[in-house]
């Protein structure tokens, strides 16, 4: 495949239709159909207007690229994306609404009005959320207590919701979109967090939200903005500080939503175990439970009553091998507190089956 560029646009030079008719008289359709394969001005694709850069997969077959991609993300964003404002920011004039300086972003989850920040917005019940020039008053907050998300909910209104992306488009080297603070939307790629030696080896908790994922161009986006795929599904929120920007991933927020939908509250098991995530040669990802300067296993945790110990590596639960790119925090959150399940590990060598019994994270986590 060549990618062609579609601006500036090159002069081409036409044959005229009459030398088709000549060329016809004289050779028949197979010379006719030669020289119409020779010059591809007779074969017109319908490229999008706005589209950057095509990808041309066979004659008269087009392939949209990044550019138009872009622009669909930021013409659904206007749907399902807010701004979060105190009440007391808001000046009427006359007929007029002055919205003063947000707090924050949100984005909308379901239809029926609840919608996503992170806890940096400090969202409360009385803020208003305006979405499409409109605005809502926020009528509850629910907090997570093993990550920086925030559901808010709102009433009066039906509306335009994000999909959730899967784990084939949050891959290292995506390209993806985010919203900045002037509400534009930025290209930008997702980059590993990494980290010089093992010494400073990251280490992530079974139990907490720990993003691995970052946007390598960092300097335009906010805490609370929402980051696309070129597909328009939502990889999650952007999380900045001193460091850059992080990517809270959207299966946490999923299983977040789910809880409050089912339970009106956040509800995770817990298992009590901090590790680090390994690939080996044979391609295979396992967790080395290893805590650096924390402890890896937590006293009186569920972990601890089934007998993991430093140094167990995990590598299957329930029988199934670890995909790449999973956390052991999105595997267990697909179990329920007291729920069981049987880890497979490596010990010494060997493997063995441990049973495990999840327990509940309390609400302070």
């Amino acid at each position: 495949m060549s990618e062609i560029p579609t601006f500036p646009p090159k002069l081409r030079q036409s044959i005229p239709f009459i030398v088709l008719i000549v060329v016809g008289a004289f050779s028949g359709i197979v010379g006719t159909l030669t020289l119409f394969w020779a010059f591809p001005e007779f074969r017109k694709a319908q490229i999008p207007p706005g589209t950057q850069s095509v990808i041309v997969e066979s004659p008269g077959t087009v392939i949209v690229e990044e550019g138009t991609k872009v622009n669909d993300v930021a013409l659904r964003a206007n749907s399902i994306v807010g701004q979060i404002y105190k009440a007391t920011s808001i000046i009427k004039v006359g007929n007029d609404v002055i919205y003063q300086q947000p707090i924050g972003n949100g984005v909308l989850v379901t239809d029926d009005g609840w919608f996503a920040t992170t806890s940096d917005a400090n969202l409360v019940v009385g803020d208003i959320f305006v979405v499409q020039d409109k605005s809502y008053k926020v009528s509850q907050v629910v907090v997570d207590n093993v990550s920086k998300y925030v559901l808010g909910k709102v009433t009066n209104g039906r509306f335009s919701s994000v999909r959730f992306s899967d784990d084939k488009e949050s891959y290292i080297g995506a390209t993806v979109v985010a919203l900045t603070a002037s509400g534009d939307i930025v290209k930008t790629m997702l980059s590993s967090t990494s980290q010089p030696s093992i010494k400073d080896v990251l280490t992530f908790s079974s139990d907490k939200v720990s993003s691995q994922i970052r946007l390598s161009d960092s300097g335009r986006t906010v805490s609370g903005a929402p980051v696309f795929s070129l597909g328009g599904s939502l990889i999650g929120l952007a999380v900045v500080d001193n460091t850059g920007s992080s990517v809270l991933p959207s299966s946490a927020l999923s299983f977040f939503l789910e809880d409050v939908l089912r339970f009106g509250k956040a509800r995770h098991p817990y298992l009590g175990v901090n590790y680090v995530s390994l690939v080996r040669e044979t391609n295979d990802t396992v967790f080395l439970i290893y805590g650096g300067n924390k402890k890896a296993i937590i006293a009186g945790s569920p972990a601890a009553k089934g007998g993991l110990l430093a140094n167990d590596v995990i590598v299957a639960i329930n029988s199934q091998k670890i995909s790449a790119g999973s956390t052991l925090f999105d595997l267990i959150q697909k179990y329920n507190p007291r729920d069981s399940f049987r880890v497979t590990i490596e010990r010494n060598g060997k493997n063995m089956d441990v049973d495990i019994t999840l327990g509940e994270l309390s609400p302070s986590g």
